[in-house]
């Protein structure tokens, strides 16, 4: 698949609608850009709404915008409407150039490197979106859009994580969210590892990265930071787990690397726990 040389229709926007209540999501709905709108026909909607259907189907176009406001039904039989916000795109560049205008964003991208697809495209051309949309990105074909320019790096490394092929047995947005410091920090320490190996590790592995800082249990690490995430409830007899293993899992990561720039502790247990993916 070649970096985009032509105008390319993408769905900038998106609003749920059901009994009044309107829902935005941020970025692209459908995971992949449109040669031309009348791509977007009702065979279309039908394969990525199943098992949802489609009832009705009306466009918009003002200018480079095309507004979509489609009818579905939920497979319970509630009724509800999708607007679809498209934007016309013509200004594309090859991410490896982005990189090279912009070198301190090389060492993250170099973390993730191994995972990611071929011709990456960054689109450079400023985009209208909500406030709350700093960036997103879209797997078919891989492009990258940035609201600011030149991105912070942890952006980066979330956006990056969105087209990184691996397997996932958590929701796509909690690899980037988790995973988007701990790459940066990878990347400024210098460190080889598979980042996303992390939150297949056991708890044998985690407790015996714990040991070698001092600490014992993940329980002990929230009693020291003192910090009590929703997995644990405090008790007489001190923190009891109330998630399974997954979950206390994904929380501790996510807790380790919020840590990450302030705290030491933090910052010990991450390298330890990287070092275990290198063995696996």
């Amino acid at each position: 698949m070649t970096i985009p040389t032509a105008p390319f229709w993408i769905c900038v926007e998106a609003t749920h609608i059901c009994s009044g209540v309107e829902r935005n999501y941020c970025g692209p709905v459908t995971e992949r850009i449109l040669e031309k709108i009348d791509d977007f026909d009702e065979q279309f909607l039908q394969r990525i709404l199943f098992p949802h259907r489609v009832t009705e189907c009306k466009t918009e176009r003002c200018e480079d915008i095309i507004t979509v406001r489609i009818s579905a039904v939920h497979p319970t039989g509630v009724p509800y409407s999708l607007r679809l916000r498209f934007r016309r795109v013509t200004e594309f560049q090859p991410l490896e150039e982005f990189l090279e205008e912009f070198p301190n964003l090389r060492p993250v991208y170099d973390v993730l490197a191994d995972f990611l697809p071929e011709n990456i495209a960054v689109i450079r051309q400023k985009l209208k979106l909500r406030e709350t949309v700093r960036a997103f990105a879209i797997k078919r074909p891989p492009i990258l859009y940035f609201q600011d320019v030149p991105p912070h790096p942890v952006t980066f490394a979330h956006e990056l994580i969105h087209l990184a092929r691996f397997e996932r047995e958590l929701d796509e947005e909690v690899y980037a969210h988790n995973l988007s410091g701990t790459v940066v920090f990878m990347a400024e320490k210098g460190i080889k590892a598979n980042p996303f190996r992390l939150h297949d590790l056991t708890e044998e592995q985690v407790n015996s990265a714990l040991m070698e800082v001092g600490i014992k249990s993940v329980e002990e690490f929230y009693e020291i930071t003192r910090c009590i995430p929703h997995t644990h409830k405090i008790t007489p007899d001190g923190l009891r787990r109330v998630a399974e293993w997954k979950d206390v899992l994904a929380t501790f990561i996510a807790e380790v690397t919020a840590g990450i720039g302030y705290d030491t502790l933090c910052e010990q247990v991450l390298e330890k726990l990287l070092l275990l993916t290198t063995t696996q």
